[in-house]
């Protein structure tokens, strides 16, 4: 008695899934479609896709997607693996599957031995996905997508660091460029003692080496000489910006200390530069704040 009773529901459901077929509702899809660029790490050099997978299913129950097997191509060269946590198919609707895709700058450079004569770089994603539908079995969704990503290839540099003469300054005044003796002896007199200070300046050049017009913004960083910070905060327009390629001129006032002065005492140092800024791509791809950091040796 049960097993006539299942086959004639399974009967049931196959006349019900032939009518709904031939009365208009068409058959399940697949697709992929790009939604932005989530992360750019200038630290690790890669850059993260943030992407969907789109399964349309018209049928009034849903059922399950048994695989998805996808391919990522630059170049006809296969790029990354796809891996996805428990996509989803829905009754009568689309369900949407969110998933990212993870690229290494270096093997941008590997495909494209043009890489910084171009503005941007054209991808393919294709595959198959295979869902189960009661009643009716696996039924295989092929999809395709193709579109383009800017080239990014940034540099960070330091110039033109120069370190001035040392200098008494009141402790309560970081504008005052020096004081005479007169004044140090009224200061005295108030209990203000002057501090032995020195002006730093030096020039961070930003650059994208790619026909990509990038353009940044909202410098938060800090700059680390011998172990001792003479910057930590953000820093304003740039003094010039032309061909991809920023300058931002930097002056500070140090106090020398005793950790300070052992830096500044030897004339050389090793530096540390980090921080995030904002990257403002191309249209349409928006702003993104962006991690970096760019060590060295500098000597004055």
């Amino acid at each position: 008695m049960r097993k006539i009773l299942l086959l004639t529901l399974s009967v049931i459901m196959l006349y019900t899934f032939s009518s709904c077929i031939k009365g208009g509702l068409g058959k399940p899809k697949a697709s992929v479609h790009f939604k932005k660029i989530k992360k750019i790490s200038l630290i690790r050099k890669s850059m993260t896709l943030g992407m969907m997978l789109n399964i349309y299913n018209p049928y009034p129950v849903g059922g399950s997607v048994r695989y998805v097997k996808m391919k990522f191509l630059i170049g006809n060269k296969q790029l990354t693996k796809v891996r996805f946590k428990n996509p989803k198919i829905r009754a009568s609707g689309t369900a949407y599957n969110p998933f990212d895709l993870n690229l290494k700058f270096k093997d941008l450079y590997k495909i494209y031995k043009d890489y910084r004569k171009r503005d941007r770089i054209r991808y393919t994603v294709r595959g198959t996905v295979g869902v189960k539908i009661p009643g009716i079995g696996v039924l295989k969704l092929p999809f395709s997508h193709s579109g383009t990503l800017p080239t990014i290839r940034v540099s960070f540099k330091v110039k033109k660091f120069r370190v001035g003469k040392v200098r008494l300054t009141m402790a309560d005044s970081n504008s005052q460029p020096g004081i005479s003796l007169g004044g140090i002896g009224k200061a005295l007199k108030k209990g203000r003692l002057p501090q032995p200070t020195v002006d730093v300046s030096f020039n961070l050049i930003v650059t994208n080496k790619t026909k990509a017009i990038l353009k940044f913004a909202n410098f938060k960083h800090r700059f680390n000489l011998g172990g001792y910070n003479i910057l930590n905060g953000s820093t304003g327009k740039p003094i010039s910006s032309t061909n991809n390629r920023f300058v931002y001129r930097v002056t500070n006032r140090i106090k020398l200390i005793s950790s300070a002065r052992a830096v500044f005492s030897r004339n050389r140092s090793n530096y540390k530069w980090s921080g995030t800024v904002t990257l403002q791509l191309p249209a349409p791809f928006g702003n993104i704040d962006v991690k970096f950091r760019k060590k060295g040796k500098l000597s004055w």
